[in-house]
């Protein structure tokens, strides 16, 4: 196993062809995620029971009560500088160089 009840990847087509015995075995064994691969796909996708499922998303919902609401820095501030200045300053901060942006440019 890859990943915490993760199989190793199973190609597309063995993955048809077993497709009984894999949904058998995601149902019988709700935290199993079987994981397919394509090589036309640039993403795997994942067989697991509507139960795993369901149990993330209570799980998901859980934690973002706990987190309570998102930081949300929108409108926390307002400036007469155009975005590209501001962009411009905080980009010249991230290099550690001195911004250029002041009042009146």
């Amino acid at each position: 196993m890859n990943a915490v009840g993760a199989m190793e990847p199973i190609p597309f087509s063995e993955a048809r062809a077993r497709l009984p015995e894999l949904v058998h075995r995601a149902a019988r064994n709700p935290g199993e995620i079987v994981i397919i691969t394509h090589r036309d796909l640039a993403v795997d996708v994942a067989l697991v029971s509507m139960a795993y499922v369901r149990g993330m998303e209570d799980r998901l919902a859980e934690l973002r009560e706990q987190l309570g609401p998102p930081f949300r820095l929108e409108g926390a501030f307002s400036t007469d500088h155009p975005a590209d200045d501001l962009d411009a300053a905080l980009a010249a901060l991230f290099e550690g160089r001195s911004p250029s942006v002041a009042p009146g440019n």
